[in-house]
């Protein structure tokens, strides 16, 4: 990090393309991808089709995340394979379908990853659409190796959700809590940053390791099926890399060293600043007046 450098939105620290383990990198991918599944869900409602918001949940199981991790991925592999999911891919006429893992982990219960999906078909038969949520349950249940996994299904009216849904449980949180005091990776770290406990940083350096290929079995954070995203275009086709480092660079001005020692200090101060950055110059100006972050041309003018 280069502190009080001109420049500064180009730092790694706010760049580095790690979409898993940077909160930062991870929020402004699943930011942008939870608005791109929201367009495609919009412009699928709009011609007359169908969303469905699916949660797959594991249930009872190890308490390592590791271990959790791969029934996760188990789980999901059982239920886009076989002849099964072929023949409900053409019985029901699905258009495409967006998926998200997202990990949690809360004080007396541990980690809870579960699966985001975003599902779009065509209206059809009731009965043909209990048949594929019956599919869904049996193949999930047998995946994740517990009769506890639940697969739970909700229709979806308009895009509003549609980002939420997808994009907001892992990574885009820190420095909140949910009703349920449910915390995020990036929770998890900025605690690790900001509090005197071993404990928060053995959370994170867990979740660290769990977060690669071998364990977590999803190579993006937020995916969508085969050919879904050409329905809309102008969505183009930018990998995750890019979209991090194009979001952090998005309107940061160069920041005072001081600035950027806060920053270095507190993750969830990161993606305060970054979410603000991304709404606009505007709030991105009182976003840093706010925390009292100056920047370079700031403290030029007060020492002049």
């Amino acid at each position: 990090m280069l502190l009080g450098e001109p420049g500064g939105a180009e730092l790694g620290s706010l760049a580095c393309g790690q979409v898993w383990t940077c909160p930062v990198c991870a929020y402004a991918v699943r930011t942008v991808r939870g608005q791109e599944a929201a367009v495609l869900a919009d412009a699928h409602l709009r011609s007359g089709g169908r969303a469905w918001a699916v949660t797959c949940e594991l249930g009872e199981g190890p308490q390592a995340l590791a271990a959790r991790w791969q029934l996760l991925s188990a789980a999901w592999r059982r239920v886009v394979s076989g002849s099964g999911w072929a023949a409900e891919s053409r019985r029901s006429n699905r258009a495409g379908l967006a998926w998200s893992p997202a990990v949690t982990w809360q004080d007396g219960t541990g980690w809870r990853p579960v699966l985001r999906v975003l599902l779009l078909d065509r209206p059809g038969r009731e009965e043909l659409h209990q048949e594929v949520v019956a599919r869904w349950a049996a193949q999930w249940s047998t995946g994740a190796g517990s009769s506890t996994a639940q697969v739970y299904w909700r229709a979806l009216a308009d895009s509003s959700g549609v980002a939420e849904h997808v994009a907001a449980p892992c990574d885009g949180s820190a420095g909140r809590r949910g009703s349920a005091g449910a915390l995020g990776p990036a929770d998890i770290l900025a605690r690790a940053r900001c509090e005197d406990r071993s404990s928060w940083w053995e959370l994170w350096q867990e979740y660290a390791r769990a977060a690669t290929p071998a364990h977590r079995g999803h190579r993006a954070p937020v995916t969508f099926t085969r050919g879904l995203r050409s329905a809309v275009p102008s969505l183009g086709h930018r990998t995750d890399a890019e979209l991090a480092a194009e979001s952090a660079r998005a309107g940061l001005p160069p920041l005072s060293g001081r600035a950027w020692q806060a920053l270095a200090r507190d993750g969830a101060l990161q993606l305060r600043v970054l979410d603000a950055a991304l709404r606009g110059p505007a709030h991105l100006a009182w976003s840093l007046a706010d925390h009292g972050l100056p920047t370079v041309d700031q403290v030029r003018l007060a020492a002049a």
